[in-house]
């Protein structure tokens, strides 16, 4: 792999887990929050607005908030959505903070601030001119099937319960590189496997877990926990299989990975262990 393609994947894995430095087995988690996200909100005069968003793992926020109605004069509203499509941008952190802001090129600028929620519905506030507007938001997308097993837990103070049934999957893709973010249901995001692919690794195909070698095509990383409590080990030897790939689809296993602890600053993950893993979207 050229110099320049492994310094791309390790600011990309980087910021998808965001964390700084150039070496791999530093990598910290990514935002346990990522996904896609729909909702809507009442407006003014009773009045609906549709919001679709997605959260990448780096915590960015990007999407669209919709008004199909036409505005009415309300007594009392400084502010009033015209009709139209309006795009949003901001930031969700660790702990599911939503922090966001458009434009409606006829009223202006507005923000949207909120938390989001992995096992049901989040709460939002539209806040504009003066006015403002609640509304929810929930997980609208994502899905998988495998399972997940950890053992050989030597020193280590993983949760070692396993995976089975219905990990939930989600996958990202920029600069020739992949992000798969794996957890264990769609209402359990406490632990979560991420990974990052290299667009040359091909279907069919075994390869090396080494996060210290030039050559490798993934990056593995395990967390257990969430935000300042979040523990996160490296892969640093065992198997990847390739099994099948396609836009939006992926289909691997993990044979024998060994993980030990991200030397990350102030990860408290502790021991090693070994990850045998099944997983599919």
């Amino acid at each position: 792999m050229k110099t320049q393609n492994l310094l791309g994947a390790l600011l990309l894995a980087s910021l998808l887990t965001g964390c700084g430095g150039s070496d791999s087995s530093s990598v910290a988690a990514a935002n346990p929050f990522a996904g896609a996200y729909n909702g809507t909100a009442t407006l003014d005069a009773g009045r609906t607005g549709t919001l679709t968003a997605s959260v990448s793992s780096t915590g960015a926020f990007t999407g669209t908030f919709a008004v199909a109605a036409a505005p009415t004069a309300t007594p009392g509203k400084n502010f009033s959505f015209s009709i139209g499509t309006f795009n949003l941008t901001g930031t969700v952190d660790a702990s599911g903070t939503l922090n966001a802001t458009g434009t409606d090129p006829i009223g202006g600028a507005f923000t949207i601030t909120g938390t989001l929620s992995r096992t049901g519905n989040g709460s939002y506030t539209i806040t504009a001119g003066g006015d403002s507007y609640t509304g929810t938001i929930s997980v609208s997308a994502g899905g998988g099937s495998g399972n997940l097993t950890i053992s050989n837990v030597s020193g280590s103070n993983v949760n070692a319960a396993p995976w089975s049934g219905t990990p939930f999957l989600l996958i990202s893709e920029a600069g020739g590189l992949s992000a798969v973010l794996a957890i264990p249901s769609q209402t359990d995001n406490t632990r979560n496997l991420n990974m990052l692919l290299e667009a040359r690794a091909t279907s069919g195909n075994d390869y090396p877990i080494d996060s210290s070698n030039l050559n490798s095509v993934t990056i593995f990383t395990y967390t257990d926990g969430i935000g300042a409590n979040a523990k996160v080990w490296v892969a640093n030897g065992g198997t990847f299989k390739l099994i099948s790939k396609s836009a939006g689809k992926i289909k691997f296993q993990l044979v024998n990975a060994t993980f030990a602890p991200s030397a990350a600053a102030g990860n408290p993950a502790t021991g090693t262990f070994t990850l045998n893993a099944t997983l599919e979207k």
